[in-house]
């Protein structure tokens, strides 16, 4: 039976009524199971379940849709929400009246930072508190990175100003850990950047008092990139603080606190590189101690206590996470208001929406009970107070002035805001609280991702009008041509008043032109009688005209094109195909291409059906891989024949035994039977090769949420509400079970056998158990998911148990020994379901909160990079792997199923070997012979077309760092941690040298092109030229100042390029004559260098996320390609020099024109880290990985662009539809 729902009093509160009348509305609908209501309602069984809970006001959305598939009268249920609604608003407000009335003062700031007189209330943040005062004893400039939510704010304004101001014997607070410096006090001058950073600068120095030492705190320091659009005022501030952090006398210690994802920036910035060097302290993820005295030690500081249930829930929500604190913050804050006398209970925690909807309810609730009017008012104020982030940058908070905000009711919004903490006002300023709320309210993350092109046209519309007012309305400023006519027919109410006059006075200014024009034109046609020469001079300046002006339209559609194809890649990879390929025949331009071959890449959907279920609640392909099966909302189980790998052949067979919907079906081994279970309690066993009636197996009390086949087809498991697993004999004719097994406790939502039918796997509201068949012994438990799981799956060899939970991750469990499982943490919603790769190395999940699909890698270390799939508008309840492996079936809410290629990107050739990573490869020539080495101490080397069975070269003592091949593949060269240099014959295997001389790593090695010498770099700092023999002592070039990382000989082999940790790249002789050439300008560490196959440039990549190509004469400064988030570990051109490809530490590979410098493409969802890429012949990519594969990829999209574009056409599954033509190429509805 299902768990009975907890007792509600209706009189207990509003959210409690609300509750209590929606129980009621269900029992009188017959009671029928929150699984079977979510089918009905389009909503997770959870959402309705919560919904009557009474624990926390549901949205008005979610209750709507729970009346009506308990067909209620929604006019009224929504008069009764907004009632609940309101009363819980007045209830909060009076609390929080309460609280500001009261001299008692919340230990808990919620999103609010701390502030300097909250430090007693500040804890578990002691640690880098004290390394912050020690590096501001060491250096005069400090620069604190961490993620957002992670704290910055209130370290730098509870912890380290308390520490180094006031009277020292005061700040001290040694039971925190924190010992101050010696010496005096500083003056503490806390600033953020704003749009204006060096007039916020100079008005907190103005302010500090003549002679004293001064604490400079730049908070928030992004704003600088942000919020500040003029870049030289960037460089000044940057120079200004370099120039107050040097001055004589050590008057100054400046400190800056930076969000982590905005460190590429930073060091991108001019002057601010060498500030960085050594001066960077990062904010750790708190330990779980930290995390506990966050939780406790501020109530006790105020005589209150927390309820250990509590601090064990918490724990368990937010251990980990290092953006929770913020969260964490406002979820305690609502739980002291809930509190009961003087102990904060789990209860009251439960109420205030817990961690992750303590935000989200503490908004919504506020915003339900606004007018409508209201309502659209706070929708532009809150999308006006954040800025939009590029590719791999969140969405952050921006400070506007409160002018801009002229809506109805603003100044009465901006106030109940404020009450609720959910933004903070300055003297002319508003800006949200915290950024955590971006991410934590869903109606505002809906409204940022509505249409976020035409947010940012809006924003860029907020900036020219406010210059256009800032320069006394001068004409010169205004719009016209294609950005006036971007707002030709859009929507004036989310103006406000400065922008409606600015487009009003750009129109008039057209007008106006146009008019000039058009009396110009009189004037011209009279003048025409002058002479036939002079009408044939003035016809062509018009047909001129209207080419430039057609030109200009076709652009501008063009680029919206570009716009909204980019946009739609993070949610409909084939809409953004057609998209791109309407951009690019719209207009061919640069952009368009680049979105065209990304398109091409990122689309991986190959076929699409309309199911007819309604939902698709489970998909299964038949072991031999000839059908497929569908199972849905309408109770009936579909069979489906497949012709080749992506065409559904006809109409499927409907198999209807079952009442109520199906859950996921399966075959049995020889595909011959099929199972299903489902709402109706029964399991059903269909015969395929016949018409005959189903086995029907019964004895679950309710739902059976899952089914299973033994492997050799004879045991069927079901998993029922009822909490047990149930195994029926399908062979004795019976329907009744021959062995129950109980989870003991809740439901059982998951079955599985493994491979060899020894072992279940089972799982539900309790922990993974795992039976062994062959004995009557307990379980094993599988401890660890922190909410309900819903699918198991074995991998094919049985190694190892995937389990998909409502917790938002995937755990890999190993089937034997001790060790951990590897989790996936999705972080966007319940995963619903796991499947294996038929090859046990890849595991696909299916997400109900992003609507995507996720292919991951199974072994750990990889980098977790998941491939992602977008298409489904529902949620995806159920994948499953064709048998080949070559194709990824999937079911969704939206009713339909899809096949998908989720093969590695570019589907290359995947070479094993190495175990642990590998670290670098190397292609010859011809493409024939290809070498790698790893961490597992060997290098190994690939022969010939085929690439069986690799020649493994041992002998190195340590991780091999780099290899290179000579042209012709006869020869590899080696370099290791062992500190030596390696030379073998690719033939024989047969050792030519083994070089010494390197007293520390050696990081990098090249062969020149002739294959005469090898040169070396490494941590020892020293470049080294050696025959490849080994006869005599090598060339030993010296200069650098830290460890050089990488070496490349020119064309020629008359040079050598080293590049290192100095910051440097250097070009010197390769015969050891002359000083070399020094190339400077790079930020940071420059991991590597290749040279253009003519020689005349060179690539670098560095530390700072960049690309530089640098002229070897040194007369002109570096192109920048920009473009990977994070170290930019190889480079590499292709033969002709027209491309570079590049491998970083985001997990992508980058394909960029060596002319223009744009990026064409990113190839990204590997599974695992990008270690080094080369390009081989005939636009073959050669790839190392950090799971120890190397991978031949043959790059479709990096060809000639009219290949790409005939590439579009067979990829895309149907054309534009409607109402998609009418929404974005602006073509008019039909009537």
């Amino acid at each position: 039976m299902p768990r009975p729902e907890r007792p509600l009093d209706p009189a207990a509160g509003p959210v409690e009524e609300l509750a209590a009348g929606l129980r009621e509305l269900r029992r009188r609908a017959g009671n029928p199971g929150y699984r079977e209501l979510a089918v009905r309602a389009g909503y997770s069984a959870a959402s309705l379940a919560n919904a009557a809970g009474g624990r926390q006001l549901p949205s008005l959305m979610v209750t709507l849709a729970f009346v009506r598939a308990c067909d209620g009268d929604t006019a009224e249920w929504e008069r009764r929400w907004r009632h609940a609604a309101t009363e819980k608003a007045r209830s909060s407000e009076a609390a929080a009246t309460d609280q500001r009335q009261s001299s008692e003062k919340s230990p808990y700031q919620g999103l609010a930072a701390y502030g300097v007189e909250d430090s007693s209330l500040f804890f578990g943040r002691q640690r880098v508190v004290a390394q912050l005062v020690s590096s501001c004893g060491d250096k005069r400039f400090v620069a604190l990175f961490g993620v957002s939510g992670s704290g910055k704010s209130s370290i730098l304004s509870a912890g380290l100003i308390p520490a180094l101001s006031s009277d020292r014997s005061q700040c001290a607070d040694h039971e925190k850990g924190i010992h101050p410096l010696e010496g005096p006090c500083f003056f503490p001058a806390l600033i953020t950047p704003g749009s204006r950073p060096m007039e916020n600068l100079r008005l907190a120095l103005d302010r500090v008092p003549p002679g004293r030492e001064v604490l400079l705190v730049v908070d928030q320091f992004e704003e600088l990139f942000t919020l500040c659009t003029d870049g030289e005022e960037r460089v000044r501030f940057v120079a200004a603080l370099a120039e107050h952090a040097r001055e004589p006398g050590a008057r100054t210690r400046v400190v800056i606190g930076v969000r982590a994802d905005f460190y590429a920036y930073c060091i991108e910035l001019r002057g601010l590189a060498p500030l960085l060097a050594d001066a960077s302290v990062p904010v750790e993820t708190l330990s779980e101690d930290e995390l506990r005295e966050v939780i406790t030690e501020p109530a006790r500081r105020v005589g209150l206590s927390v309820e250990r249930a509590l601090v064990t829930k918490i724990m368990a929500e937010a251990a980990g996470q290092p953006g929770a604190l913020p969260l964490v913050s406002h979820a305690l804050l609502e739980t002291w208001r809930q509190r009961r006398g003087t102990v904060l209970t789990a209860a009251g925690y439960e109420a205030a929406g817990g961690v992750s909807g303590a935000i989200s309810q503490t908004a919504e609730a506020w915003y339900q009970a606004l007018t409508v009017e209201q309502q659209n008012s706070v929708r532009e104020i809150m999308v006006r107070l954040v800025t939009l982030g590029e590719e791999g940058v969140k969405d952050t908070r921006r400070r506007v002035d409160r002018a801009e905000l002229d809506f109805p009711s603003s100044d009465e919004i901006l106030r109940g805001l404020a009450d609720a903490r959910l933004v903070v006002l300055g003297r002319s300023t508003v800006e949200i609280a915290h950024e955590t709320l971006i991410e934590a309210w869903p109606r505002l993350r809906h409204w940022l991702a509505e249409d976020r092109e035409v947010l940012r046209r809006h924003r860029q519309l907020t900036e020219d009008s406010r210059i256009w007012s800032a320069h006394r309305r001068d004409p010169d400023t205004l719009y016209r041509g294609a950005r006036l006519a971007a707002w030709d027919g859009q929507a004036i109410d989310r103006l406000n008043s400065l922008e409606n006059e600015f487009l009003t006075a750009s129109r008039e200014r057209q007008a106006l032109e146009t008019r000039s024009r058009q009396r110009r034109t009189r004037l011209a046609l009279i003048s025409m009688a002058v002479g036939v020469t002079v009408m044939s001079l003035i016809t062509v300046l018009a047909f001129r005209e209207a080419n430039r002006a057609n030109d200009e339209r076709e652009r501008a559609l063009s680029h919206q094109l570009v716009a909204n194809a980019r946009d739609q890649l993070q949610v409909d990879q084939e809409l953004a195909l057609l998209l791109a390929r309407a951009a690019y025949d719209t207009k061919p331009t640069a952009e368009a291409a680049a979105v065209l071959r990304q398109a091409v890449i990122d689309s991986r959907m190959r076929a699409r059906v309309v199911s007819g279920q309604q939902q698709v609640f489970g998909v299964a392909y038949s072991p031999d891989g000839r059908r497929v099966a569908s199972s849905g909302a309408d109770g009936t189980v579909r069979v489906w024949t497949m012709r080749g790998s992506d065409e559904f052949a006809g109409e499927p067979r409907v198999l209807r035994d079952h009442t109520g919907y199906v859950r996921i079906p399966v075959f049995s081994a020889d595909s011959r039977y099929l199972v299903a279970s489902g709402v109706d309690g029964v399991v059903t066993v269909w015969d395929l090769t016949t018409d005959m009636s189903p086995i029907v197996l019964r004895g679950h009390g309710g739902e059976v949420s899952a089914v299973a086949f033994s492997p050799d087809g004879r045991l069927v498991a079901g998993a029922g509400d009822d909490g047990t697993v149930r195994v029926w004999d399908r062979t004795n004719g019976s329907p009744q079970p021959v062995r129950v097994l109980s989870l003991d406790g809740g439901p059982a939502r998951a079955v599985a056998f493994s491979p060899d039918g020894v072992h279940l796997a089972a799982a539900g509201d309790a922990p993974v158990k795992v039976w062994n068949l062959a004995t009557t012994a307990p379980p094993a438990v599988l401890s660890g998911h922190e909410n309900t799981v819903w699918n198991v799956a074995y991998s094919p060899d049985g190694r190892l148990l995937a389990s998909a939970s409502a917790d938002q991750t995937v755990r890999i469990w190993p089937t034997t020994g001790s060790e951990p499982p590897l989790v996936l943490r999705a972080d966007d919603g319940t995963v619903e379901t796991v499947a294996f790769s038929p090859d046990g190395r890849r595991i696909a999940s299916g997400h109900s909160g992003s609507d995507t699909i996720r292919v991951w890698n199974t072994t750990k270390g990889d980098g977790e990079d998941p491939m992602l799939l977008h298409g489904h508008h529902g949620p995806v309840w159920s994948v499953a792997f064709s048998p080949d492996g070559r194709r990824l079936l999937s079911g969704s809410g939206d009713g339909t199923l899809r096949l998908w290629d989720p093969t590695y990107p570019g589907n290359p050739q995947v070479l094993d070997g190495h175990s642990g990573a590998a670290w670098s490869v190397a292609v010859s020539a011809d493409g024939n012979t290809i070498a790698s080495g790893g961490a597992d101490h060997t290098v190994r080397v690939w022969r010939g077309k085929m690439r069986q069975d690799p020649l493994v070269l041992t002998g190195h003592g340590n991780e091999v760092l780099s290899v290179t091949l000579t042209a012709d593949g006869s020869r590899v060269a080696s370099a290791s941690r062992d500190r030596t240099v390696r030379v073998w014959d690719t033939n024989t295997g047969a050792p030519i040298a083994v070089l010494h001389g390197n007293t520390k790593t050696v990081w990098s090695v090249a062969f020149s092109p002739d294959g005469r010498r090898v040169a070396s770099g490494g941590a020892d700092e020293t470049v080294r030229i050696w025959d490849i023999h080994g006869m005599g002592a090598p060339i030993e070039l010296e200069g650098h100042e830290a460890s050089i990382r990488g070496i490349a000989f020119s064309p020629d082999s008359t040079q050598i390029a080293s590049t290192s940790q100095d910051t440097t790249v250097r070009i010197w002789n390769a015969n050891g004559h002359g000083d070399p050439l020094v190339l400077t300008g790079s930020p940071g560490l420059v991991w590597t260098a290749t040279f253009s196959p003519d020689g005349r440039t060179i690539a670098t990549g560095g530390g700072d996320g960049n690309i530089r190509i640098w002229h070897t004469n040194r007369k002109e400064q570096p192109r920048i390609f920009r473009g990977h988030r994070g170290p930019v570990w190889s480079v590499a051109f292709r033969a002709d020099g027209q491309q570079l490809v590049s491998a970083g530490h985001d997990s992508s590979e980058r394909i960029w024109d060596t002319t223009t410098g744009e990026e064409l493409l990113a190839l990204r969802g590997h599974g695992a880290f990008v270690e080094e890429a080369r390009f081989g012949p005939d636009e073959t990519l050669v790839t190392a990985h950090g799971d120890g594969t190397i991978r031949l990829t043959r790059c479709e999209a990096c060809g000639p662009i009219n290949q790409v574009r005939a590439i579009a056409d067979a990829r895309v599954t149907r054309p534009l539809n409607a109402d998609e033509r009418r929404i974005y190429l602006h073509e008019p509805g039909l009537t």
